[in-house]
């Protein structure tokens, strides 16, 4: 956790828990808050992966997303929009990787995990080991019916 003094009127501006405040050495105010998560872009077959490392007091929590491809509009193609939906729909059961459907018919994979442990380099590789298995069966399919 980060200790930092508040000294102007910035603070007035930031909307925190009452939680992290408390009054340190010499009565001074002080916030306690973790820092902000990192951000890593990758390219993992062809894919831009974004990677958010966010640590906590015991664990680190790890997201990842990249965008697949895009479902055609009904007036471009009705047969290849229906097909994506049902890949959309056999992504179900998939134990980590969501495929969501975004609002602008774009199509992302997005997953979230938590490393109990240390965050060394190889729990790290592990979870991208794992969201890379799980997306790689999918991007076949994107390609054949000519999305991205």
């Amino acid at each position: 956790m980060l200790n930092r003094n508040i000294q102007s009127d910035d603070a007035k501006a930031w909307k925190l828990p009452f939680s992290t405040i408390s009054v340190g050495d010499k009565d001074v105010f002080e916030l306690q808050y973790p820092p902000p998560p990192s951000r890593h872009l990758f390219d993992l077959n062809g894919l831009t992966v974004n990677l958010f490392l966010a640590a906590g007091h015991k664990e680190t929590t790890c997201r990842m997303w990249a965008e697949i491809g895009d479902v055609p509009f009904t007036a471009e193609s009705f047969e290849k929009r229906e097909a994506m939906f049902q890949v959309l729909r056999s992504s179900k059961s998939l134990e980590n990787v969501k495929l969501v459907l975004e609002r602008n018919q774009r199509i992302l994979a997005m997953y979230e995990s938590k490393i109990n442990e240390d965050c060394t380099l190889d729990a790290l590789m592990m979870e991208i080991l794992l969201f890379a298995r799980e997306t790689e069966a999918f991007l076949p399919l994107v390609k054949k019916y000519g999305l991205k």
